[in-house]
């Protein structure tokens, strides 16, 4: 008696490998879209430093808010390292974590350069700058105010 052959069980274990070439592709084209969105959220913060007005000097937006997208985009970078792990697509694992590296590293030069322009932190400086501007005491103005009399009949 020939009976059917059964086809294989399901193996959890075997994935399908990406071709070197799609791999290829798949990266330069990931990195590709990374490069231009990252050109777009730095080049509106460049934009900010515009003005047509000239009376008013261009000043910069601070650069947080924008390092907030570089750092979405880093980490859609990283699931997409993630995602083609799975699958052995080498070089773009590899293109993804440098993307993500590059980001994470521009982030804590940034954050370099800020303590490097101000050492003391915000509250010490405006405290500084509020004793600077607080008038002098004197001993005849604090002698004043302590002597104030509460008034006992209405006004005169």
């Amino acid at each position: 008696m020939n009976l059917p052959i059964a086809p294989p069980a399901f193996d959890d274990f075997v994935r399908p490998r990406t071709g070197r070439s799609a791999d290829v592709g798949a990266a330069v084209w990931l990195l590709l879209l990374e490069v231009v969105a990252l050109m777009a959220t730095f080049g509106r913060w460049l934009v900010t430093a515009m003005s047509d007005d000239p009376d008013r000097p261009a000043t910069l937006d601070p650069l947080w808010g924008y390092l907030v997208a570089a750092g979405a985009i880093a980490a859609l970078a990283l699931l997409a390292a993630v995602v083609t792990s799975r699958s052995h697509a080498l070089v773009t694992v590899l293109t993804q974590c440098c993307v993500t590296v590059g980001v994470v590293n521009g982030v804590a030069v940034q954050r370099h350069q800020d303590r490097i322009a101000a050492p003391h932190p915000p509250s010490v400086a405006r405290s500084r700058v509020a004793a600077e501007a607080a008038p002098p005491a004197t001993a005849r103005a604090a002698a004043a105010e302590a002597r104030v009399l509460p008034c006992r009949g209405g006004l005169s």
